[in-house]
Parts: structure tokens; sequence; C-alpha cells
């Protein structure tokens, strides 16, 4: 999900999460393509706002046991 629509998630909540810390989170998360990078033919993203393409059925890294 997009930096921005956490932020504005957060902002309307009555316990607000610094932004500081929903930045570092944020930047925890690999993208489509760091995953793909790592070996993993598919990607399912938790949201449906950026659907990712689909590149096979294997559900481990190449050569890996996740």
């Amino acid at each position: 999900m997009p930096l921005a629509t956490v932020q504005a998630q957060i902002a309307s909540r009555t316990r607000v999460v610094p932004d500081h810390v929903v930045r570092g989170f944020h930047g925890l998360l690999p993208t489509v393509d760091q995953l793909h990078a790592e070996g993993w033919d598919t990607v399912h993203l938790s949201s449906t706002m950026t659907p990712a393409p689909a590149r096979g059925l294997r559900t481990a890294p190449k050569g890996g046991t996740r």
C-alpha cells in the first residue's frame, strides 16, 4: 500500500502512530521487484491497490524451502 495512503489512514485514528515510525516500518517492506529478485516467482499482495503481474505458480524461491 502506498505510504501516503497509510499515513492518511493513521492520521484519522484516535491513537496516531508517529510519522517516523510509519515511514520506518513502511521502508522495511520489500517491493515486488525485490521479492522477485530473491527468487520468488509469484508475489501475492495483501492490497488490491497495486496488483502484481502473475509470473508462475511456485510458492518458494528457486532452490529454497520457504
